[in-house]
């Protein structure tokens, strides 16, 4: 039986699919148990049945084939299924249910974390998920000190300082998360990207294609255009040189037009992208 949010879904789902247009469903991590203070993720179970909503009421095709079809005019609802980052439980837990109901997914990877990095937002939460901290005080925080009594508290204290790093320059929202991480006295798990073995593994499904997410995710629009353009360029080539084939899909890090990343970044992708 479907929970309220679940059926909403699949009613927002089933009334789209008689709009002539491409829908996108946007994935981070799929988890293999349910988490309270795990960022951006759906339980196995959740994402099983929205695989079966798709699979029951839509034609489900890989990111770069749906947008030729667009392109081209070809009728109808299309859908695409899309994880952003490069997590590893995107081959542990995803992959097997997008093999049971046989829906394609594109994966855009940000190279630099393969291999046992950590993205700073991860650090973020980590650290607070796992101190044994009572509190959370940070100059960038607008009140003295944030309590972190209980799950709610801890998932309001990562929305804060996650918001209060996300628009700061790449280097300084690394170092800053590193530094929290010391301060709560937290080491964030190394596990949770993919490794270069997995991402080759992943790469090699006929359901999967991979997509560029630059090497670092930064929010491109803070960043200045020759490092964005370089960004881009590179995250491409070493994914092309790891799976040994051509990439060419691109998801902006973090992603709202006009604030995350403007019009000439579009001008700056690689041409095959």
């Amino acid at each position: 039986m479907l929970g309220n949010g679940m059926a909403a879904l699949r009613d927002t789902l089933v009334r789209a699919r008689t709009e002539p247009v491409l829908s996108i469903l946007i994935f981070h991590r799929v988890l293999a148990a349910p988490d309270p203070m795990a960022a951006g993720g759906v339980t196995q179970d959740e994402f099983a049945r929205i695989a079966a909503i798709v699979r029951r009421h839509f034609a489900c095709f890989p990111l770069s084939e749906a947008v030729a079809r667009l392109d081209s005019g070809v009728p109808g609802h299309m859908l695409a299924i899309t994880f952003d980052d490069g997590y590893c439980d995107n081959l542990d837990v995803a992959l097997p249910i997008l093999r049971r109901y046989g829906l394609p997914a594109t994966v855009f990877v940000a190279t630099n974390y393969l291999d046992g990095g950590v993205m700073w937002n991860d650090v973020v939460g980590e650290s607070i998920a796992r101190t044994s901290h009572s509190t959370l005080s940070h100059e960038l925080l607008d009140t003295a000190a944030v309590p972190l009594d209980g799950v709610a508290a801890r998932q309001r204290a990562r929305k804060k300082m996650i918001g209060a790093l996300k628009y700061l320059a790449q280097d300084e929202r690394e170092r800053l998360a590193g530094e929290l991480a010391r301060k709560l006295e937290v080491r964030p798990r190394t596990d949770l990207m993919l490794s270069t073995a997995q991402l080759q593994t992943l790469a090699a499904d006929p359901l999967i294609e991979i997509g560029g997410h630059t090497r670092s995710h930064p929010i491109l629009a803070c960043t200045d255009d020759a490092a964005a353009a370089n960004e881009m360029a590179e995250g491409k080539k070493q994914l092309e040189e790891i799976i040994g084939k051509p990439v060419y899909g691109f998801a902006y890090p973090n992603g709202q037009p006009g604030k995350d990343y403007m019009p000439e970044h579009a001008g700056m992708a690689p041409v095959s992208y």
